[in-house]
């Protein structure tokens, strides 16, 4: 039988299974099943949405360095995604421990790239 599903459909599949392993607490199997739905993704709005969630999901499982090198290549995709530089910055710092003045660094470029947002989170 001839399968049927599109690209789309199998970037979606992937997608809902990632949610729904998140979900239910399975972060290893999330993360199998975004890394697919990046196989099949075209755009780079949908590449960035989808590491986002790896790099938060790398940040819940302890491993700070990979969410670091996930927010670095969505940097390489779109050097104006502040919230890259946001993740960046609180990795480096908080998870990481150090490199205060890079951290620093990256916090300023997310709230020269969307003050609204980032200085209102600043100031919190």
């Amino acid at each position: 039988m001839k399968s049927s599903l599109n690209n789309l459909d199998r970037k979606e599949n992937y997608i809902i299974l990632a949610e729904n392993s998140y979900l239910e607490g399975n972060l290893e199997r999330s993360l199998k099943f975004y890394s697919r739905a990046l196989q099949f993704t075209k755009s780079k709005t949908e590449n960035i949405a989808i590491l986002y969630n790896i790099a938060i999901i790398y940040d819940e499982m302890d491993i700070p360095e990979k969410s670091l090198r996930i927010y670095k290549k969505i940097l390489q995709l779109d050097n104006r995604e502040a919230g890259a530089f946001y993740g960046m910055g609180g990795t480096m710092y908080e998870r990481l421990g150090g490199e205060k003045e890079i951290a620093l660094k990256a916090y300023f470029k997310a709230t020269e790239i969307d003050p609204p947002y980032y200085d209102r989170a600043f100031s919190t």
